[in-house]
């Protein structure tokens, strides 16, 4: 059963039609990544299926019931508990003292008693290899370290999906690497995993299907070895 299911889904911000006709179904279980160029409309996708903005027109599905009144805190609650949204600055989600507050700040505010929290930030901290950093101010962390403990504060919620914003982005390459290997080691232990990005060269093996997007609509979808070696299809998107 497919875990998301859009259809005709459009997005208007003012007068711009940032995201047009979007039709998709993303499976449970499913490694997803969205490529586009920049101002594509990767980052408003994500926000939908986060459930953070409610679509001009269309429907959204999830896990098999209609996704209706986003505003309504109530209402909207039981689905944003599934899943957890990564932004591409890390600086939106460290906001804290100490990365520890960090961590604790999402649990925290779904009810979840002391003890469990402590037992997940140990968890996960462990799991992203920056235990050594949690009593630390995110401001003192590098770029790569603050993108570990931005993942780290939504993972302490246990989301059943994980989306990425650009994951590398602004990233050494040995950073890149880590954050690519979490995200696979995520999938591996029967996370949802939706990343979006413009740069192909992160996209290994383990990814299952591509989506490319390119002025707000859905260009191509399907084997990213058979869409990666499209070279024209590719430079005519402003994709290489």
């Amino acid at each position: 059963m497919d875990l998301y299911v859009l259809k005709n889904v459009s997005f208007k911000y003012n007068d711009n039609m940032v995201l047009s006709d979007i039709n998709l179904n993303i499976s449970r279980g499913e490694y997803l990544v969205i490529v586009g160029p920049n101002g594509a409309g990767k980052s408003t996708l994500l926000k939908l299926l986060d459930f953070l903005i409610p679509p001009s027109r269309g429907e959204i599905y999830f896990d098999g019931k209609k996704v209706e009144d986003i505003s309504n805190l109530k209402k909207i609650s039981p689905y944003r508990r599934r899943v957890g949204l990564v932004f591409q600055d890390p600086d939106v989600e460290l906001f804290s003292p100490t990365v520890y507050e960090d961590l604790a700040f999402g649990p925290l505010h779904m009810g979840i008693d002391d003890d469990e929290i402590e037992k997940r930030i140990k968890s996960v901290s462990r799991m992203l290899r920056i235990d050594h950093l949690i009593n630390k101010p995110p401001f003192y962390l590098s770029d790569g370290e603050k993108k570990k403990a931005a993942i780290a504060s939504v993972l302490t919620m246990d989301p059943e999906v994980l989306m990425v914003d650009e994951p590398t982005a602004n990233l050494d390459p040995r950073s890149r690497r880590e954050i690519m290997s979490i995200l696979e080691n995520m999938w591996k232990n029967g996370k949802t995993i939706i990343i979006t990005t413009h740069e192909l060269s992160i996209i290994n093996s383990m990814v299952e299907r591509m989506v490319v997007i390119n002025s707000g609509r859905i260009i191509r979808e399907g084997d990213p070895k058979k869409i990666l070696e499209d070279r024209d299809f590719l430079q005519s998107n402003d994709l290489e």
